[in-house]
C-alpha cells in the first residue's frame, strides 16, 4: 500500500532535494531560457516496494499568467540521488484527486 502525505515542499521535502531545489522564486527554464518565476509547490510522497517519489505540482507566474507544471523526484529505495522529471507523470485517481484539492485549498483553482 502506498502511504501519501500532502505537503507544502518546504516543509517536509527531504534535504537532498531541497539541497538542488531553491524552492519559491526559483528561475523557471524551458531550453535554457528563463521564462518565469516558481511561486509554490504541492506535493504527494508515495513508496513502492522499490521506488519512492514526490509528484506534485509546481505553480509558476509567466509575467503574463500562471500556470502549473506537474512534475516528479524520485529515487530507488535505500539510495540518496534524487532524479527530477516533468514528462509522462502518472497519477493515480486517489493522488490526482488529492493534489487538486490541495491546489483548491492555496486557492490556486
Amino acid at each position: 500500500m502506498i502511504k501519501i502525505l500532502v505537503v507544502n515542499i518546504m516543509n517536509k521535502i527531504p534535504k537532498e532535494i531541497l539541497d538542488k531545489y531553491s524552492g519559491e522564486g526559483r528561475t523557471v527554464n524551458f531550453d535554457r531560457i528563463p521564462v518565469g518565476k516558481a511561486i509554490d509547490f504541492v506535493g504527494v510522497y508515495g513508496k513502492i516496494p522499490k521506488r519512492e517519489y514526490w509528484k506534485g505540482v509546481e505553480k509558476i507566474d509567466f509575467g503574463d499568467g500562471i500556470q502549473f507544471r506537474f512534475m516528479y523526484w524520485t529515487r530507488k529505495v535505500g539510495t540518496k540521488n534524487w532524479v527530477w522529471g516533468q514528462f509522462n507523470l502518472c497519477l493515480s485517481k486517489d493522488l490526482l484527486e488529492k493534489l487538486l484539492k490541495e491546489m483548491e485549498r492555496k486557492g490556486w483553482i
